[in-house]
């Protein structure tokens, strides 16, 4: 028996003994890799969902080329992060099933909410560390630091390959982020594809426009990327950056910007 008849016959069985309205749900679906086996398992299981039951696939990157019959026959709905991320009213009564009392903590929570921007995760995070937070007055650089940071580290730039990670970095002293300026500062040519697959993998970015398209981070990441680059490079290489972005940002005419960043590289 072959793949494809296994994984039929697999999950008809499956379904038959799970209740309607019954959910299977592939976390991290991301990790399986694009060459994996397991996109045919999945499509073969697709074809033997009943009406009653979802599949629910959580993941970095965009479906495989697997899902694409589904897709076009509109048994398939895709969220993106921005549908999924907070309201304030969602973060309350998320809040509240978490056990937090409203009233008094109310305060905390629009600036937490404030803080993350609707990122899920971030908003639980700091959450949890709640009532530290009311005596820090929720400053965005001492919260991101504290407890935003690690998870920034372990879940995404730990997971990266070197060359995307230094792209990162350097680009986080842009304030607005092009591929044209992007690609004169770090000198990679594969720009937009880096670009557009941080979009793909969900890694905190969102593309503005299509055909001039800007980027721009998750102000939390932004901030974490920034911190990388101070750590990760010589004061030297720092200057050295700074100087280059500042000058291509005042060729664009954004001199505010420029100002900074070559005050940043003491080119006086």
């Amino acid at each position: 028996m072959g793949i494809p008849a296994f994984s039929r016959h697999y999950f008809r069985e499956l379904f038959v003994r799970l209740s309607p309205g019954s959910m299977v749900v592939f976390d991290n679906y991301q990790d399986a890799g694009e060459d994996s086996v397991l996109h045919e398992i999945i499509r073969q299981a697709i074809q033997e969902i009943p009406h009653a039951c979802r599949l629910i696939f959580i993941s970095r990157e965009e479906p495989p080329c697997s899902f694409a019959k589904a897709n076009i026959n509109g048994d398939m709905l895709k969220i993106n992060s921005e549908l999924l991320a907070f309201t304030y009213e969602e973060s309350v009564q998320t809040a509240k099933l978490l056990g937090i009392n409203i009233k008094t903590d109310i305060d905390v929570l629009k600036k937490i909410h404030s803080c993350t921007k609707g990122w899920v995760t971030g908003f639980k995070l700091l959450l949890n560390k709640k009532d530290e937070l009311k005596d820090i007055g929720v400053d965005l650089e001492t919260a991101s630091q504290d407890i935003v940071f690690d998870y920034f580290l372990g879940e995404i730039l730990s997971r990266i390959d070197p060359e995307t990670k230094m792209f990162l970095l350097k680009i986080s002293v842009l304030p607005n982020i092009t591929v044209s300026l992007a690609k004169q500062l770090t000198g990679l040519a594969n720009t937009k594809k880096i670009l557009n697959s941080l979009i793909q993998k969900q890694f905190f970015t969102t593309r503005h426009g299509r055909f001039k398209a800007t980027y721009e981070f998750h102000p939390l990441f932004h901030k974490f990327l920034a911190q990388q680059l101070e750590e990760h490079l010589t004061q030297p290489e720092l200057e050295d950056i700074y100087n280059t972005s500042g000058l291509l940002l005042a060729d664009t005419g954004d001199y505010e910007n420029a100002i900074e960043l070559l005050v940043k590289s003491e080119s006086w």
